[in-house]
């Protein structure tokens, strides 16, 4: 049962960490869209 918990919590952190970096990536993205529109 612990383990199965464990688990759960686990799986929960990854999902997390892996949203935390896409949004992480897509800001930066904006970012440079942004300041290549600056630049035009």
């Amino acid at each position: 049962m612990i383990g199965v918990i464990i688990t759960i919590i686990v799986v929960i952190c990854i999902i997390i960490i892996f949203s935390l970096i896409k949004v992480a990536s897509y800001g930066e993205f904006l970012k440079d869209k942004k300041r290549n529109g600056d630049e035009e």
